[in-house]
């Protein structure tokens, strides 16, 4: 598992992707393993697939980014057994929280480390998975 954070304002010089406000070369995500000056969500990267939480009507939904092309992804909610809704419902609105959001604040936010380890786990066991 790694965690990478989104940079904020980004220039292409002299063929990099380069964010303004702390020098960093991002990839074609706009995302760094370093976090950017100006404070930004970042996305969980489980077995190669990025991970975060996106709160949309008042609701938190876990959600995993899916390339389409070389600079484009696509946002795709992950499906969960009943079994584990009540604590990952739970689990992902209390890192919405943690992370100075709330739910009445739509965007996306990271997972905390706990989530991400119980994220994982219940992903190779079977119990979340990409359905789309």
């Amino acid at each position: 598992m790694e965690r990478r954070y989104y940079h904020a304002k980004v220039v292409l010089k002299d063929g990099e992707l380069v964010c303004c406000a702390c020098g960093a070369k991002v990839d074609e995500t706009l995302r760094f393993p370093n976090p950017c000056a100006i404070p930004t969500s970042s996305a969980t990267i489980v077995n190669h697939l990025p991970i975060l939480i996106s709160v949309y009507n008042c609701r938190a939904f876990l959600v995993a980014e899916i390339p389409v092309s070389p600079s484009t992804v696509r946002v795709v909610p992950l499906e969960y057994d009943e079994k584990i809704a009540d604590l990952l419902e739970e689990l992902i609105e209390n890192d919405v929280y943690g992370a100075g959001g709330g739910l009445n604040m739509s965007g996306y936010y990271p997972l905390s480390d706990k989530t991400a380890e119980l994220v994982a786990k219940w992903l190779e066991d079977g119990k979340i998975w990409l359905d789309f």
